[in-house]
């Protein structure tokens, strides 16, 4: 079994004893002085920690330099067993591959994966079916039934499917797995390799959310891990030859709960109610050399967009859910390029509750009012009457400008007359104003302010008004005051 790697292990075992204070460069080998083994180790960490300084000014811990594309798989077909009449052969490899046959069913499918069973789970084999031919609907009938018993054609081994069927516990249905393709990392100041792998991201449902990874795992392998290490010049390993240890970093598929605080885990994919929602692309995983760069960006243009996200709804397959897409785009936020370059969906929960509220009145506030001591006669409300504004109260001076009138009301002793569409004359001002009306029997005086007539709450003058609740239904069963003309003098 490989040594778990760990802090000191290159100094104590294998007499690595490189620091960086020494600035030794390059071990300059000799004629007649022997080689120590320590001599090259530490060359070998030498030229590592030139790649390591230079990658890391150019790459992040955990870049994907060059990252393999992932496929999600949410119709993961799995087969629930009972064990306790047939068991799973010790060897579960025999059956991988192999079609078995429903013997009630008669439907036909290839094993493409066996979990054994663990604490709450049972054993569980994720099948593709190849013979449906009886089925009468897709997703229900097509599968093999409860307690039925399947045998391999090859094999010969018969397993029983489990015996409860229930929408909390079915026994067979759709799970999720995902397979990422091969590629490169940047993790540990090495370029590591990643093989390709897959992974069962949720055994029985088709809606995961889950943040899928690798796992950095660092061993040492001796020839007795490996027989690939004994001396290979032979037809055959020398097994009286062993070759030196090595060291190695493996990057394992792992969802982010799978790993313990104790240990590394490099971001792949974010996966949301079943669909891939973000994922590396290796365009923004540089380090020192993309800041500088987003820096210039920035300072230049700021943040803009060049093709915009567009987002659309539709229909989901499952009804409890609608299905946001965010379309292609590309912009630039802080200097750093964001884009995706393929519609995104993702699964978002419909409103499954109403609620009904009632006498949710809003009154009609608005403002642009000024304030008069003295009322004589009304304006017409109804049409929006033009007012004239004068330079002397009681209708008296002259015209300096008009407005028009929307509403009155008593504030305390004096009055409130909300006014609009001001025009002053030419040179004119309105604290110049004095009274306004239509003649000298129609007027108002305004009640000055430091000697200057006051317009009040003019930001409150475009008539729209917030609701307490957004989309109302309907409004019914609301008493408001409107005011109309009527033949009435007010004296102050």
């Amino acid at each position: 079994m490989a040594n778990r790697f760990t802090e000191n292990l290159f100094s104590n075992t294998y007499k690595d004893d490189y620091k960086d204070s020494d600035n030794y460069y390059r071990v300059l080998f000799n004629a007649g002085k022997a080689l120590q083994a320590r001599e090259l180790t530490q060359m070998q960490t030498i030229i590592q920690k030139e790649i390591e300084r230079f990658g890391r000014n150019i790459f992040k811990e955990g870049a994907s330099v060059n990252p393999g594309g992932p496929t999600l798989n949410t119709r993961y077909e799995f087969i629930k067993l009972d064990t306790t009449t047939n068991t799973l052969p010790v060897d579960t490899t025999a059956i991988v591959g192999d079609e078995f046959t429903g013997q009630d069913s008669t439907f036909k499918f290839i094993v493409l994966e066996v979990v054994a069973a663990t604490a709450s789970d049972p054993a569980t084999l994720y099948v593709r079916y190849t013979d449906t031919l009886n089925a009468t609907t897709f997703d229900t009938s097509r599968t093999v039934t409860a307690s039925e018993d399947v045998v391999g054609t090859n094999s010969g081994v018969t397993l029983t499917v489990q015996a409860t069927d229930t929408v909390v516990n079915p026994a067979t249905g759709f799970g999720s797995r995902i397979s990422i393709e091969k590629g490169d990392f940047f993790v540990q100041g090495h370029f590591v390799f990643v093989a390709k792998q897959s992974k069962i991201i949720s055994k029985y449902t088709s809606l995961p959310t889950v943040t899928v990874g690798f796992k950095i795992t660092q061993d040492i392998v001796s020839s007795t891990d490996a027989e690939a290490l004994y001396d290979n010049q032979g037809a055959t390993p020398n097994t009286s030859a062993p070759g030196a240890d090595r060291y190695r970093i493996r990057l394992i598929i792992a969802t982010d709960d799978e790993v313990d605080s104790d240990e590394n885990f490099v971001y792949f994919c974010r996966v949301i109610n079943g669909v891939i929602f973000d994922i590396v692309t290796g365009n923004n995983q540089y380090k020192a050399i993309e800041d500088r760069m987003a820096q210039r960006t920035k300072d230049i243009n700021g943040d803009f967009l060049i093709s915009p996200f567009i987002l659309n709804f539709e229909d989901d397959s499952n009804a409890n859910f609608l299905r946001a897409v965010v379309s292609p785009g590309l912009a630039y936020v802080n200097g750093y390029r964001a884009e995706k370059q393929y519609p995104t969906r993702i699964r978002v929960a419909k409103a499954q509750e109403t609620s009904n509220l009632n006498n949710q009145v809003v009154a009609a506030n608005y403002g642009n009012y000024i304030i008069c001591d003295t009322i004589v006669g009304t304006p017409n409300v109804n049409v929006f009457q033009v007012r004239n504004l004068r330079s002397a109260t009681g209708h008296g001076g002259s015209t300096i400008g008009t407005c028009r009138s929307r509403y009155i009301e008593e504030d305390g002793a004096n009055f409130r007359i909300y006014i609009f569409d001001i025009v002053m004359n030419s040179g004119q001002k309105f604290s110049d104003v004095r009274s306004i009306g239509g003649s000298a029997l129609d007027y108002a005086d305004i009640l000055l302010d430091n000697g200057n007539a006051i317009l009040n709450d003019i930001g409150n003058n475009n008539l729209l008004f917030e609701l307490p609740f957004t989309r109302p239904k309907t409004l019914s069963d609301i008493s408001l005051e409107v005011q109309r003309k009527f033949n009435a003098t007010f004296d102050a």
